[in-house]
């Protein structure tokens, strides 16, 4: 999933959040990271550890 300016915007509204251009900027970033890492995570092989 691609982090758009778009998307940042409406997550801002959807948490009543007033970011700057600065702080969108971030965001976007920041966003784009954590979704990388999940995807990394997602492709690790756990099918020989027991759930908790």
């Amino acid at each position: 999933m691609k982090i758009t300016p778009e998307l940042v915007e409406h997550v801002a509204d959807l948490a009543r959040l007033k970011l700057s251009d600065g702080e969108r900027k971030r965001m976007e970033t920041q966003l784009g990271d954590i979704l990388a890492y999940i995807g990394l995570l997602d492709e690790l092989d756990t099918s020989g550890v027991s759930p908790t």
